[in-house]
């Protein structure tokens, strides 16, 4: 049983695939190549729809075992998406500028 937090440089390298509700550590995976399904049940972020549109992850808020295992037989890890970790980084470049006026 885990009692603490976790890194996620920790946890991704033993990743074969992530199955999150949502939110950061569902998008961060997606991010860095690790096959990802989504299984939030209400109306996506932009952020979601666009990593979407851009086939980072599966959104299946219906999820069922065997769905999950034929994704699993399919799914091939990717490298980590450089073009979408420079827009994290800008993107938070530009709110650390905004709030601590650099």
């Amino acid at each position: 049983m885990v009692d603490t937090a976790l890194d996620i440089a920790d946890i991704a390298p033993d990743c074969d695939m992530f199955v999150g509700a949502g939110g950061t550590m569902t998008r961060e995976m997606a991010v860095l190549g690790i096959p990802t399904v989504s299984v939030y049940q209400d109306e996506l972020l932009d952020v979601d729809r666009y990593l979407l549109e851009v086939g980072a992850f599966i959104h299946d808020p219906a999820l069922t075992a065997p769905t999950l295992l034929s994704i699993l037989d399919g799914a091939a890890r990717k490298p980590a998406n450089r073009a979408l970790l420079d827009k994290g980084r800008d993107a938070y470049a530009m709110i650390e500028s905004a709030i601590l006026g650099r």
